[in-house]
């Protein structure tokens, strides 16, 4: 479902807390939607990217941070309690973690390897809503933010590919389960490359930028009733071929 083509009355902003801000995208969606009116909390795994985020959307507003992971049950709900005491509630939360990538064959690979890509971009998901959605109140929105690998099967990303079409029924059972509670849960799944301030190579693949992303997150954020579909998505362009003759093109 496209976010765009989302209908509805639009919510006021209010607090939010962004789970992998020191990331890419992560770090996008906390400054857009600091830039849409939400007060954010932003959480991260290096003390260093955080200050850094903090440092970069100084200008627009306050963007308080702390240091925390999703990684396990024990220091999800260490973090949890942490930023309770501190922040209060919140009305949205929005998870934007993942592993590094490991090209692998599916066929002649270790099952021990395959199942280190679950255990690496999906455990801290599960962790993460189980200990998050709970605490939410009725009204609010987790966001999960997703790869466009879930529909697409490519050489040495099956691993991938399976965790991440995983992850988005993980979403909809949560969708489901959460109905009765009115906590709104949402998946953004994200068909291309993102480009933030960190990465603006774009070769030949599908591009996203990233202020895209954080604004389609705000628009997300701002519906008051559910969509009919729990997983948005967001599609990158092809970028333009360079013209024979000009310096990028030699490059190649």
């Amino acid at each position: 479902m496209n976010p765009a083509a989302a209908s509805g009355e639009r919510a006021s902003a209010g607090r939010a807390l962004v789970i992998g801000a020191g990331g890419e995208v992560g770090s996008a969606i906390a400054g857009e939607l600091l830039r849409s009116g939400w007060q954010v909390v932003a959480v991260g795994r290096s003390q260093a990217r955080l200050q850094a985020l903090q440092q970069r959307w100084q200008p627009v507003g306050e963007l308080p941070w702390r240091v925390g992971s999703v990684a396990d049950a024990a220091s999800a709900t260490s973090l949890a309690d942490a930023l309770h005491q501190t922040f209060g509630g919140f009305d949205a939360v929005v998870t934007s973690v993942n592993g590094p990538v490991s090209p692998m064959a599916i066929t002649s690979s270790d099952p021990r390897q395959v199942m280190a890509t679950f255990q690496a971009d999906l455990l801290p998901h599960l962790v993460a809503a189980q200990t998050f959605i709970p605490r939410l109140a009725p009204g609010s929105t987790y966001l999960v933010i997703g790869g466009g690998m879930a529909d697409a099967v490519q050489p040495g990303l099956g691993a991938v590919s399976m965790v991440q079409a995983a992850l988005r029924q993980l979403v909809r059972q949560l969708a489901l389960e959460n109905q009765g509670r009115g906590v709104r849960v949402h998946e953004l799944l994200l068909r291309g490359l993102v480009l933030g301030h960190r990465q603006r190579s774009t070769g030949r693949a599908p591009v996203i930028d990233d202020a895209h992303v954080g604004r389609t997150v705000a628009d997300i954020l701002s519906l008051r009733e559910p969509a009919s579909e729990p997983v948005f998505t967001l599609a990158g362009r092809r970028p333009v071929p360079d013209l024979p003759g000009t310096a990028a093109a030699a490059a190649r």
